[in-house]
Protein backbone atom coordinates (compact mmCIF):
# COMPACT_ATOMS: atom_id res chain seq x y z
CA UNK A 1 0.00 0.00 0.00
CA UNK A 2 2.79 1.87 0.25
CA UNK A 3 2.58 3.70 -3.18
CA UNK A 4 -1.04 4.58 -2.83
CA UNK A 5 0.15 6.18 0.37
CA UNK A 6 3.15 8.48 -1.31
CA UNK A 7 1.72 8.88 -4.64
CA UNK A 8 0.73 12.63 -5.80
CA UNK A 9 -2.48 13.60 -4.67
CA UNK A 10 -5.07 14.18 -8.07
CA UNK A 11 -2.34 13.35 -10.12
CA UNK A 12 -3.47 14.90 -14.24
CA UNK A 13 -1.82 14.03 -17.23
CA UNK A 14 1.00 11.93 -16.18
CA UNK A 15 1.62 9.00 -18.86
CA UNK A 16 3.80 7.11 -15.91
CA UNK A 17 2.13 7.32 -12.76
CA UNK A 18 -1.19 6.71 -10.82
CA UNK A 19 -2.27 9.10 -8.18
CA UNK A 20 -2.31 8.20 -4.71
CA UNK A 21 -2.63 10.19 -1.18
CA UNK A 22 -0.21 12.65 -1.53
CA UNK A 23 1.78 11.35 1.84
CA UNK A 24 5.15 11.95 2.70
CA UNK A 25 6.64 14.59 0.35
CA UNK A 26 10.44 14.35 0.20
CA UNK A 27 12.18 17.81 0.78
CA UNK A 28 13.48 20.01 -0.80
CA UNK A 29 17.28 20.02 1.35
CA UNK A 30 17.40 16.25 0.22
CA UNK A 31 16.66 17.10 -3.73
CA UNK A 32 19.92 19.90 -3.73
CA UNK A 33 22.22 17.93 -2.24
CA UNK A 34 23.03 15.96 -5.16
CA UNK A 35 25.04 17.27 -7.79
CA UNK A 36 23.22 17.79 -11.05
CA UNK A 37 25.30 14.92 -12.53
CA UNK A 38 24.55 12.71 -10.04
CA UNK A 39 21.97 9.95 -11.71
CA UNK A 40 20.18 9.40 -8.46
CA UNK A 41 18.49 12.93 -8.11
CA UNK A 42 16.26 12.19 -10.42
CA UNK A 43 15.60 8.80 -10.88
CA UNK A 44 15.29 8.51 -6.80
CA UNK A 45 13.32 11.93 -6.41
CA UNK A 46 10.59 13.56 -8.86
CA UNK A 47 10.83 16.83 -9.21
CA UNK A 48 7.55 17.42 -9.98
CA UNK A 49 7.88 21.38 -11.61
CA UNK A 50 10.39 19.48 -14.22
CA UNK A 51 8.12 17.05 -14.22
CA UNK A 52 5.10 18.92 -15.92
CA UNK A 53 7.13 20.72 -17.68
CA UNK A 54 7.75 17.80 -19.70
CA UNK A 55 5.19 16.02 -19.47
CA UNK A 56 2.12 18.93 -19.30
CA UNK A 57 0.65 16.54 -15.62
CA UNK A 58 -0.76 18.59 -12.68
CA UNK A 59 -1.83 17.85 -9.07
CA UNK A 60 -3.48 19.14 -6.08
CA UNK A 61 -0.94 19.81 -3.36
CA UNK A 62 -1.91 18.17 -0.16
CA UNK A 63 -0.28 18.81 3.54
CA UNK A 64 3.42 20.08 3.45
CA UNK A 65 3.58 19.74 -0.07
CA UNK A 66 6.94 20.25 -1.17
CA UNK A 67 6.29 19.21 -4.64
CA UNK A 68 8.82 16.55 -4.79
CA UNK A 69 7.80 12.99 -4.43
CA UNK A 70 10.25 9.57 -3.87
CA UNK A 71 10.00 8.46 -7.64
CA UNK A 72 11.30 5.25 -6.02
CA UNK A 73 7.80 3.25 -4.51
CA UNK A 74 5.61 5.90 -6.56
CA UNK A 75 2.75 3.95 -8.28
CA UNK A 76 3.27 3.12 -11.59
CA UNK A 77 0.82 2.90 -14.61
CA UNK A 78 -0.17 -0.84 -15.10
CA UNK A 79 1.86 -1.54 -11.70
CA UNK A 80 -0.98 -3.38 -9.94
CA UNK A 81 -2.20 -5.14 -12.66
CA UNK A 82 -3.89 -8.50 -11.80
CA UNK A 83 -4.34 -7.87 -7.66
CA UNK A 84 -6.81 -9.67 -6.62
CA UNK A 85 -7.58 -7.27 -3.78
CA UNK A 86 -8.10 -3.55 -3.66
CA UNK A 87 -5.71 -1.97 -6.70
CA UNK A 88 -4.63 0.62 -4.41
CA UNK A 89 -3.36 -1.73 -1.66
CA UNK A 90 -1.84 -4.15 -3.73
CA UNK A 91 0.92 -2.31 -6.22
CA UNK A 92 3.80 -4.43 -7.36
CA UNK A 93 6.90 -2.09 -6.43
CA UNK A 94 10.37 -3.87 -4.99
CA UNK A 95 11.13 -2.86 -1.63
CA UNK A 96 14.89 -2.59 -1.18
CA UNK A 97 15.87 -4.56 1.39
CA UNK A 98 19.38 -4.97 1.22
CA UNK A 99 21.44 -3.60 -1.71
CA UNK A 100 25.22 -4.26 -2.98
CA UNK A 101 25.53 -0.60 -2.48
CA UNK A 102 24.95 -1.27 1.46
CA UNK A 103 27.33 -3.81 0.88
CA UNK A 104 29.97 -1.37 -0.23
CA UNK A 105 29.35 1.19 2.26
CA UNK A 106 29.09 -1.22 5.11
CA UNK A 107 32.36 -2.25 4.29
CA UNK A 108 34.01 1.12 3.60
CA UNK A 109 32.64 1.73 7.30
CA UNK A 110 33.41 -1.43 9.04
CA UNK A 111 37.04 -0.53 7.71
CA UNK A 112 37.73 2.93 8.83
CA UNK A 113 36.10 2.04 12.32
CA UNK A 114 38.82 -1.14 12.89
CA UNK A 115 41.59 0.95 10.98
CA UNK A 116 41.91 -1.40 8.22
CA UNK A 117 43.20 -0.15 4.73
CA UNK A 118 41.61 3.27 3.72
CA UNK A 119 42.24 2.50 0.14
CA UNK A 120 40.29 -0.47 0.00
CA UNK A 121 37.64 1.22 1.68
CA UNK A 122 38.19 4.53 -0.99
CA UNK A 123 37.41 1.94 -3.64
CA UNK A 124 34.13 0.81 -2.38
CA UNK A 125 33.25 4.13 -2.10
CA UNK A 126 34.21 5.22 -5.47
CA UNK A 127 32.35 2.14 -6.76
CA UNK A 128 29.17 3.30 -5.17
CA UNK A 129 29.69 6.65 -6.75
CA UNK A 130 31.11 5.89 -9.80
CA UNK A 131 28.09 3.83 -10.54
CA UNK A 132 25.57 7.16 -9.47
CA UNK A 133 27.51 8.86 -11.83
CA UNK A 134 27.63 6.45 -14.85
CA UNK A 135 31.34 7.21 -15.22
CA UNK A 136 34.10 9.29 -12.87
CA UNK A 137 32.10 10.67 -10.07
CA UNK A 138 34.29 13.86 -8.70
CA UNK A 139 36.76 12.67 -5.82
CA UNK A 140 35.38 12.50 -2.68
CA UNK A 141 38.22 11.25 0.40
CA UNK A 142 36.70 8.13 2.51
CA UNK A 143 35.96 9.13 5.73
CA UNK A 144 33.02 8.48 8.06
CA UNK A 145 31.44 12.03 7.51
CA UNK A 146 31.80 11.31 3.70
CA UNK A 147 30.28 7.87 4.19
CA UNK A 148 27.02 9.08 6.18
CA UNK A 149 26.83 11.41 3.60
CA UNK A 150 26.84 9.37 0.72
CA UNK A 151 24.34 6.71 2.47
CA UNK A 152 21.82 9.57 2.72
CA UNK A 153 22.58 10.30 -1.18
CA UNK A 154 21.87 6.35 -1.92
CA UNK A 155 19.67 5.13 0.63
CA UNK A 156 16.82 8.16 0.62
CA UNK A 157 13.97 6.75 1.58
CA UNK A 158 14.57 3.08 2.16
CA UNK A 159 14.91 3.16 5.95
CA UNK A 160 18.44 3.62 6.77
CA UNK A 161 18.50 7.28 7.40
CA UNK A 162 17.66 7.18 11.18
CA UNK A 163 19.71 4.07 12.09
CA UNK A 164 22.18 5.55 10.29
CA UNK A 165 22.48 8.61 12.70
CA UNK A 166 21.74 6.34 16.12
CA UNK A 167 24.77 4.08 14.78
CA UNK A 168 27.05 7.66 14.23
CA UNK A 169 26.01 8.99 17.57
CA UNK A 170 24.43 12.38 15.52
CA UNK A 171 20.80 11.59 16.33
CA UNK A 172 20.06 14.31 19.04
CA UNK A 173 21.76 16.59 16.86
CA UNK A 174 20.33 16.08 13.63
CA UNK A 175 17.07 14.98 15.07
CA UNK A 176 16.64 17.07 18.25
CA UNK A 177 14.55 19.83 16.96
CA UNK A 178 12.22 16.91 15.73
CA UNK A 179 11.66 15.58 19.31
CA UNK A 180 14.12 13.14 19.32
CA UNK A 181 15.70 12.12 22.45
CA UNK A 182 18.10 9.33 23.17
CA UNK A 183 15.69 7.13 24.50
CA UNK A 184 13.57 6.83 21.29
CA UNK A 185 16.41 4.45 19.74
CA UNK A 186 14.97 1.87 21.72
CA UNK A 187 12.63 -0.64 20.32
CA UNK A 188 9.92 -2.39 22.09
CA UNK A 189 10.02 -6.28 23.30
CA UNK A 190 7.67 -8.48 21.46
CA UNK A 191 5.32 -9.41 24.26
CA UNK A 192 5.09 -12.86 22.91
CA UNK A 193 8.61 -12.97 23.76
CA UNK A 194 8.35 -11.88 26.77
CA UNK A 195 5.67 -14.53 28.04
CA UNK A 196 7.68 -16.96 26.37
CA UNK A 197 10.45 -16.16 28.60
CA UNK A 198 8.11 -16.63 31.68
CA UNK A 199 9.12 -13.66 33.62
CA UNK A 200 13.29 -13.45 33.07
CA UNK A 201 12.89 -10.83 30.18
CA UNK A 202 11.89 -7.26 31.37
CA UNK A 203 10.41 -5.00 28.74
CA UNK A 204 11.94 -2.37 28.17
CA UNK A 205 11.56 0.95 29.99
CA UNK A 206 11.59 3.63 27.20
Amino acid sequence: MYPALIGINALEGSPDFEGGWGGSPVVKEIYDLYDENDQRKDTGILNFAKYSAQTGASYTPRYEDTGYFLRKYLPRRGGNSGALGDPEMNYNNNVRIFRYAETLLNAAELILRTGGNTSEAQGYLDKVRNRAYQGTAPAVTVSLDNLLQERRLEFVGEGHRFWDLVRYGKAESVLGSKGYTSTKKHLPIPSGEIDKAAGTLKQNPY
